[in-house]
């Protein structure tokens, strides 16, 4: 995958369904062509364009498989994260599962650049707002060009709506306050601790600007007091250790990212 290819979606949003097929009927460990993709699980493809292609970069984005392309063909293996979400919700029709699909789009460490720039820097910065203008502003200054919009769109008026993260109307853009729920508690867990480990490898120990620079919980619109409520509730499921004595406060982790995969859909049982 072309890791600065800001327009590699080719104007498709992602789908639940088109991941489902992906995760679901795309052989694994075999060398296979697009074409051959498109035979097995019923996504679209041509001699130049197509979704497969899209999708396998959507998918790569998310976390959830790698593609290491020799000798010119796909080269599928599911990450860990991947076979947890095929085993538990291969339909992709769990909210929890559209949640850590959006943290890991949207993250510094391997998502996508244009839904990290947008969701992540851009956003969080227009809290009112930013109008078509203004985000191709900022789009142009990070990038140096303006990539197609209309895919980012798409995924949060369809795929990621039921996550409440986004409102687009009257030509403005702007993040929506996520409201947390317990059953996706592991989710949230996971989001932070994912960024936590690559900004700060090694460290079990971060303070409160240090959670702030990671921008994980600044992916579903929350404020610095929101923040410190879910903070409490990580806490309080034993995730994590909050101090807040200290200014700023401090926050240890007593789980790690890879636990917190296996847990993810234990609430919903």
């Amino acid at each position: 995958m072309e890791k600065n290819n800001l327009n590699f979606h080719q104007t498709f949003p992602p789908t639940a369904d088109g991941l489902s097929r992906l995760t679901l009927d795309c052989p694994v460990g075999e060398e296979l062509t697009k074409e051959r993709i498109s035979e097995r699980t019923g996504i679209p493809t041509g001699k130049s364009s197509g979704k497969v292609e899209p999708y396998l970069a959507y998918a790569e984005y998310m976390g959830l498989l790698t593609d290491s392309r020799p000798n010119g063909k796909h080269l599928i293996t599911r990450t860990e994260l991947g076979s947890v979400i095929y085993r538990q919700d291969p339909g992709f029709q769990e909210d929890v599962t559209l949640l850590i699909c959006h943290f890991r789009l949207t993250s510094a460490f391997g998502g996508a650049p244009l839904w990290f720039a947008i969701v992540r820097n851009i956003l969080p910065r227009y809290l009112s707002g930013a109008d078509e203008a203004t985000l191709r502003g900022e789009l142009e200054r990070i990038f140096g060009t303006a990539p197609k919009l209309g895919p980012f769109y798409s995924s949060y008026a369809g795929m990621f709506q039921p996550l409440g993260v986004l409102e687009r109307g009257g030509g403005v853009t702007k993040l929506h306050a996520h409201s947390f729920r317990q059953e996706l508690l592991y989710a949230y867990a996971y989001g932070l601790l994912y960024d936590w480990e690559r900004q700060y490898p090694g460290q079990s120990e971060i303070t409160a600007r240090d959670i702030a620079s990671l921008s994980s919980f600044a992916a579903l619109g929350w404020n610095a007091a929101q923040a410190y409520d879910a903070l409490e509730r990580l806490a309080e499921a034993r995730i994590l250790r909050f101090n807040r004595q200290l200014t700023p406060y401090i926050v240890t982790k007593l789980l790690d990212a890879d636990t917190t995969v296996s847990r993810l859909y234990d609430a919903l049982r």
